[in-house]
């Protein structure tokens, strides 16, 4: 047994010993006397020198008291500990965040659970360790430590589960690294036998991380894509079945209506789907627009990991685009732009004055309606002969609103002189002469282009440019395009306009049901971090819901589960710490000894003051 201290400074709180012994020592006290009358007390009466002198100590049970206490405190500020040296290994484990680690073994375990098995059985069985444990993911997390005993680290992994996506677990190896040192060790606890895949392009670990493997081969059915067509009224699926034998899948919805809150879910559809072993299927149904919620789930086949088996849609915003084609009927481009426009979905034919964006001639607009999105072609006015360009076009491949666009075999001719308006961002050019620019005029843009003398409107560029600008307008308007997204997708969505952005308060995200969220900085276009979880989230702006999002989770490459398998791969050199490992349980004794004496000191204290 070894006696140490872990705040040895705390010591110099003996010199509180000394201090009492000297208060002792120069006080003068003298006994009570019982006389009959003052007058009998005289010349016999006992006086005190002058100033102070040194008497013999009187050994008193308040002195020892007082003498006990001062130490004992001293000796707690030092933080006395009792045990015995050994080598204490800091061991770093680094936890496979992936979902396969949810996945049910073939004894009703998850993988998850038993790597948390393993970890406290070597905490068990091995030396003395104290633990820092990180989980792998987009972004590596460190779920205990640094540096705790098991007891303090198994409450918080009892609560763990992993639900990421396939990733890379090189930043995880990384911050175990630097937290282990030059002389702890990392381990790393996983659900593939990474020495099994030399021969792939997967991640090794470092050679100074032991790796153990405790998966193992399992079957699983589950839902790898997912989307609700609002314009077609349908929800298209595919299924899987990463198996070695056939299975029959049941695919079953319910659904919510719009306004009902609170009533009983309503069955929407239930087919089986037979597949094949470790194949595909896709899968569609009508769906009533009445409803606005949707929750799919799978039934029957070998269903390993339920995450992968249920996800939750919801109805698809209405986003319809007010476009205004106001070219003159006789314009060369007019019927090829009416043509497109009844082609594309989500498109209403309006008036100018209430139109979102607007084809045609004239003038740029006088910013009386900023919102308001304007495609202008060129003049005519220009004259008849002019240039003519076959490229090579330089295209700005960065703006969407040119995504697709290649102007191969693309004629185009410019009326000559300069424009009316003046370029600010070109978005194609030839030379130094801009042919599609955006104005200084808010969302203004300019085709310049002679419409007679152009092959444009005959290839396949120019749906794809029209399309471009349709579906650009329609992610700038109010809401989210999408409320179905995947887990870990980056979310964004357009205030509404009665919703103010300039407000400093933030907004908040929160879970469904989830009474506190997490704050969101607040503008016009409101960008959320991805998603971590499957669910449904929603933006509040204070008690308000401005807008809702459901995140499904779906990653073929964890829902496959066959190759999941066991091994151990040993680091090359594993390190351990020599420190001091002992008890503390004799704080709290002393703690309480104190106490009794300071207590013991105060009667005493208080008795002889009645006395006097």
């Amino acid at each position: 047994m070894l006696a140490f201290f872990a705040n040895p400074w705390g010591l110099l709180g003996l010199v509180a010993v000394p201090a009492v012994l000297a208060i002792h020592l120069f006080q003068r006290r003298f006994p009570p006397l019982e006389v009959a009358g003052l007058h009998l007390w005289g010349v016999q009466a006992p006086t005190a020198e002058a100033g102070r002198r040194r008497d013999r100590l009187p050994v008193s049970p308040s002195l020892i008291l007082e003498v006990l206490l001062a130490t004992l405190l001293a000796l707690l500020l030092a933080q006395p500990r009792w045990g015995a040296t050994a080598t204490v290994r800091h061991v770093v484990a680094v936890l496979d965040g992936s979902a396969s680690m949810s996945a049910e073994s073939a004894t009703g375990e998850t993988f998850a659970e038993r790597a948390v098995a393993t970890l406290a059985d070597r905490d068990a069985t091995g030396p003395p360790t104290v633990w820092t444990v990180v989980a792998s993911g987009t972004r590596p997390v460190v779920l205990a430590g640094p540096r705790l005993a098991w007891d303090e680290v198994s409450p918080t992994l009892a609560d763990w589960t992993p639900t990421a996506s396939r990733h890379d677990p090189k930043s995880a190896w990384d911050l175990a690294g630097e937290i282990a040192g030059e002389k702890g060790s990392v381990l790393y606890l996983t659900d593939r036998d990474v020495s099994a895949e030399l021969e792939t392009d997967a991640p090794r670990p470092p050679a100074t991380v032991e790796t153990v493997a405790i998966g193992e081969a399992r079957p699983n059915v589950a839902i790898t894509s997912t989307r609700w067509d609002a314009s077609t009224g349908r929800v298209f699926l595919r299924v899987a079945n990463y198996a070695t034998a056939p299975a029959d899948v049941t695919v079953a919805a319910v659904g919510t209506p719009q306004g009902a809150s609170g009533q009983a879910p309503v069955e929407v559809f239930a087919t089986v789907v037979s597949l094949e072993a470790n194949a595909e299927k896709s899968f569609s149904a009508d769906v009533p627009e009445e409803l606005a919620e949707l929750v799919v789930k799978l039934r029957g086949g070998s269903d390993a990991l339920p995450l992968d088996s249920t996800t939750t849609l919801l109805a698809p915003p209405t986003r319809v685009v007010a476009v205004a084609n106001t070219l003159p009927a006789d314009h060369p481009f007019a019927a090829p732009l009416g043509r497109v426009l009844d082609a594309l979905r989500g498109v209403a034919e309006v008036e100018a004055g209430r139109a979102d964006l607007v084809f045609g001639v004239g003038p740029p607009p006088d910013g009386s309606q900023p919102e308001r999105w304007t495609l202008r072609f060129g003049d005519t006015v220009r004259g008849q002969a002019g240039s003519s360009f076959v490229g090579p076009y330089l295209i700005d491949e960065r703006d969407p609103l040119t995504a697709g666009v290649t102007l191969s075999g693309v004629i185009w001719s410019v009326p000559p002189g300069e424009p009316s308006t003046q370029p600010s961002g070109p978005l194609v050019s030839v030379g130094d002469k801009s042919l599609l620019y955006q104005t200084g005029a808010g969302r203004d843009y300019v085709l310049d282009i002679d419409p007679g003398r152009t092959n444009l409107p005959q290839t396949p560029d120019w749906p794809v440019l029209v399309a471009n600008f349709v579906e650009a307008r329609r992610d700038s308007l109010p809401g989210a395009r999408r409320r179905n997204v995947r887990v870990g997708e980056p979310v964004g969505f357009v205030l509404p306009p009665e919703v103010d952005a300039d407000d400093p308060a933030p907004l908040k995200v929160a879970r469904r049901g989830e009474a506190e969220g997490r704050p969101v900085a607040r503008s016009r276009l409101v960008r959320l971090p991805p998603f971590e979880e499957a669910g449904v989230y929603e933006i509040r702006d204070g008690e308000e819901t401005i807008e809702t999002f459901a995140a499904h989770w779906v990653d073929p490459a964890e829902s496959s589960l066959l190759e999941l398998s066991t091994g151990r791969t040993p680091a090359v050199d594993a390190a351990g710490v020599t420190t001091k490992v002992a008890s503390t349980w004799p704080l709290a004794v002393a703690a309480a000894i104190a106490a009794g004496l300071l207590f013991a000191d105060w009667k005493i204290l208080q008795r002889k003051g009645g006395e006097g």
